[in-house]
């Protein structure tokens, strides 16, 4: 009987379930905030990480045999700070319940708690993808798909930001946008797509895009080059899409999903998940409480940002059709 063998038995098989619950899910084609291709994972040991933009010296230059080697000169600026945030939630056991040995109410109990601890988890994190084409801002004050990031050290600006919805032709736009875009110093970085987010709405269009043998959405026996040539990896997230509503409260503030969004991504991005405490818990023994409840407590640390456009392309699908 759980009651006779103490709080710390207790804490330890209730940590069991919990810690079972939240591990990320390992479904494929299934982004969670965990997913290294859309999140960097960065543990961090402060409350707050600081980022700041590098802008790169440009192109090499030719020199003569005995001319002085053409100087850069870098330049680091446009801070940007994160502060982590701290996700908690706890539950009143009653004691009753470990006395009449009814395992299965205290087991559903923890185990609800840790889903909705991994989903929470999940809806945050894709908050950077839903904010992207508005709330989500970059180190250069712009949105993180966006048609002007002005260079830190060069001349113009990068756009990586579409309209189009997904189909064969606007994915291909995507691929030429990302291999064109041009790194702070204004240096084309011939980025090959490595991963693509949608929603869930649009995973088996998706899937069909990038998995076809010969070209999809037409009768033609074209080659599909997005299977045979890029072997972009593809993702779809329920948090991306419109079960998302717009909200705010809770210390927190929410944007609203959409089923047209979508998001291609090279291997190298600044979409960082900056990771300050794993999931740790607590009971506090029904000795302490005046109704006789155990209190189990769980709470995890951590924030995301992205500092720079790069790597990144999206559509908010606000034009076009899907075929």
């Amino acid at each position: 009987m759980y009651s006779a063998l103490g709080a710390n038995t207790i804490k330890t098989a209730l940590d069991k379930v919990i810690f079972q619950e939240f591990t990320p899910d390992q479904l494929v084609g299934l982004a969670t905030a965990e997913t290294s291709a859309l999140f960097n994972q960065i543990p961090i040991k402060k409350s707050a990480q600081i980022e700041e933009i590098f802008g790169g010296s440009g192109y090499w230059e030719t020199r003569g045999e005995l001319e002085n080697v053409p100087a850069g000169q870098s330049k680091v600026t446009n801070q940007q700070v994160f502060t982590v945030v701290n996700f908690a939630k706890s539950e009143d056991i009653s004691k009753n319940y470990f006395d009449d040995e009814q395992w299965n109410v205290v087991t559903n109990i923890v185990r609800m708690m840790a889903l909705n601890g991994k989903q929470t988890r999940n809806r945050k994190a894709f908050e950077i993808w839903r904010g992207a084409f508005a709330n989500t801002l970059t180190a250069d004050g712009s949105a993180l798909c966006a048609d002007s990031h002005n260079l830190l050290n060069s001349s113009g600006t990068v756009d990586n930001y579409l309209t189009a919805k997904l189909n064969e032709d606007t994915l291909n736009d995507a691929i030429v946008a990302l291999g064109q875009q041009k790194a702070q110093d204004g240096v084309v970085m011939g980025l090959n797509p490595n991963c693509l987010l949608v929603p869930l709405a649009r995973y088996k269009l998706a899937a069909e895009l990038l998995d076809s043998s010969l070209k999809s959405q037409t009768a033609n026996n074209d080659l599909n080059v997005y299977s045979s040539k890029y072997g972009i990896m593809l993702y779809q997230s329920p948090f991306l899409g419109s079960a998302i509503s717009a909200s705010s409260g809770n210390n927190e503030t929410l944007t609203a999903g959409s089923d047209h969004y979508w998001f291609l991504l090279a291997k190298f991005h600044q979409v960082n998940r900056y990771k300050r405490q794993d999931l740790v818990t607590d009971l506090v023994d029904y000795k302490y409480s005046r109704n006789n409840v155990y209190t189990y407590k769980a709470e995890f640390r951590e924030v995301y940002g992205a500092p720079d456009y790069m790597g990144v392309v999206g559509s908010d699908g606000s034009t076009g059709a899907y075929a």
